[in-house]
């Protein structure tokens, strides 16, 4: 592990500074389980608010619509990519908690937070410029309002994290998804356009700072003397700064990355107009779908899980196996239907005019499996705090993109789409390889991961092509529900027949019931 990365430990500056034992040190592998169903089913209930508004927006609002969202979630994207300023991971990370440096860091977020804020809405004016839309300064400059809260829940996140309390951080999120789902349709209803849109992004982020302010319980109190002595302390300001440090890496590497993650759809809207990037970006949300949706509630959890086996010297390469096979064995399939059934889904859930997002979507949906190999062996650096290795391979990643779009750009937008699934899919196995060299974790570990549930997924998706082939099958809920059940059975039985399969289930089924065990 690179230790220049690491924070060090706490200095005592007396005892009204004196760092407090963390509870994430006392948590056992039990409640990393807890914690890790509470996220799925969490994630499971977000899924289907979230299907269900995206159903009911794709017909209340229009591609030209979300594609002027769009173009202004180019630079949303970016700030977003710097959530918490890379300070969610140095926390987790971290051996020690002390509230008083806690304060240091969030009087240091709230900061940061309002010059980022200032800085989109300084962009309002040069972005109307750059896609001929005067009607992106004013969605620029209310969307910079939602930014400014992006950051603010940092430290309230990370005390929970290490706690392994995920149920307030499942309520934070499911509360602000409700909050914002209830405001973007009720504006959808009136005829209020992409205002609805926006709406829903600044309600999500200042309601979920909220709940996880309320969620993380009462900070320990102090006097304003040993307030201001933790601020003036040079031990104290030594550690915020290490934290920072550690967290400027993670901050770096994000932001590379999303530069040039975004780089197509900037392409797009400038190339192409706000009605075609609609439909791209809609298709390109649809294909991440399974990941975010999945793995990014978990992300905590993950973290955390693999934190303490590090700290206490276990096998760091098999516990990644093991703590990433499950939510992989969800995700897979989930993409793998997606590319599977395109048509139908799009059908069924967007309606007829957004019958042109199809190509788009089965080629993303590819993209998004090199995306996810990436993201998993981002995991692995955060976990072994070997960041500047991070930043390195981020760098390569961006250039990689911006070079693959750039030629792909002159064969429209479908060569952008293709562009994006041959740069990430051949990325994705220099990912692995750098993430775990010279690293305690193997790229076996990594693979072991996502090999079985891609095999069963080929595996069933042959057998139901095959059986329906001969079938006229026309778009509809029945028809995607019976595909989606059909599939779901095959996956399932491959991925027990596959080698090892057996074995595997047990150890899920050991999971379950010590996860009903502890809640009696």
């Amino acid at each position: 592990m690179d230790e220049s990365l690491s924070p060090p430990e706490p200095v005592s500056v007396g005892r009204a500074l004196a760092s407090r034992p963390d509870a994430s040190h006392h948590p056992t592998p039990g409640d990393a389980t807890r914690a890790g169903v509470v996220q799925l089913v969490s994630s499971g209930a977000r899924v289907l608010i979230m299907l269900g508004t995206g159903m009911l927006l794709a017909r209340l609002l229009t591609p030209t619509d979300f594609g002027l969202y769009a173009m202004v979630s180019t630079v949303t994207a970016l700030v977003e990519s710097v959530r918490g300023f890379g300070l969610n991971q140095a926390l987790v990370h971290q051996r020690d908690w002390d509230e008083m440096r806690m304060r240091e860091v969030w009087r240091s977020l709230v900061l940061a937070s309002a010059v980022m804020a200032l800085l989109v809405a300084a962009s309002s004016v040069p972005l109307s410029i750059a896609y001929g839309e005067p009607r992106l300064i004013p969605i620029t400059l209310a969307v910079s309002i939602g930014v400014f809260c992006i950051g603010l829940p940092a430290v309230w996140e990370a005390r929970l994290v290490r706690g392994l309390r995920f149920a307030p951080i499942a309520r934070a999120d499911l509360g602000a998804l409700a909050t914002s789902v209830a405001i973007a349709l009720l504006l959808a209803f009136r005829g209020a356009g992409y205002w609805a849109l926006v709406a829903q992004y600044v309600s999500y982020l200042a309601t979920r700072a909220l709940f996880l302010r309320v969620g993380s319980g009462p900070v320990a109190g102090t006097t304003i003397a040993a307030a201001s002595a933790a601020a003036a302390d040079r031990h104290v300001a030594s550690s915020v700064r290490a934290l920072f440090a550690y967290g400027r890496h993670v901050t770096f590497a994000q932001v590379i990355t999303f530069a040039g993650r975004i780089t197509d759809r900037v392409v797009i809207g400038i190339y192409a107009g706000p009605s075609i990037l609609g439909l791209y970006d809609s298709a390109s949300r649809w294909s991440q779908i399974a990941f975010e949706q999945v793995m990014s509630p978990l992300h905590g959890v993950i973290l955390s899980t693999l934190n303490r086996a590090r700290r206490t010297d276990a096998p760091l390469g098999a516990a990644v196996t093991r703590v990433l096979l499950p939510p992989m064995s969800v995700v897979v399939p989930l993409l793998g239907f997606l590319a599977l059934e395109t048509d139908i889904v799009v059908r069924t859930l967007l309606g007829d005019q957004w019958d042109a997002a199809v190509p788009f979507l089965r080629v993303l949906c590819g993209a998004a499996a090199g995306t996810a190999v990436i993201k998993l062996a981002r995991i692995v650096y955060l976990v072994t705090g070997a960041t500047k290795r991070q930043v390195r391979f981020a760098m390569l990643h961006m250039v990689s993109l911006v070079v693959a779009v750039l030629v792909g750009a002159r064969f429209g937008p479908m060569g952008v789409a293709w562009a994006v699934f041959i740069a990430n899919g051949c990325l994705a196995p220099l990912a692995v390889w750098n993430s775990t060299a010279d690293s305690p974790v193997r790229a076996a570990n990594l693979w072991r991961a996502v090999t079985r549930p891609a095999a069963a997924v080929g595996c069933a998706a042959f057998l139901l092509a095959a059986a329906t082939a001969p079938l006229a099958i026309d778009a509809g809920v029945g028809a995607l529900v019976l595909r989606a059940a059909t599939f779901g059975g095959l996956y399932a039985l491959a991925w027990l027949l596959l080698p090892g399969g057996r074995t595997a289930a047990r150890q899920l089924v050991a999971i379950a019931r010590d996860v009903r065990g502890r809640r009696r």
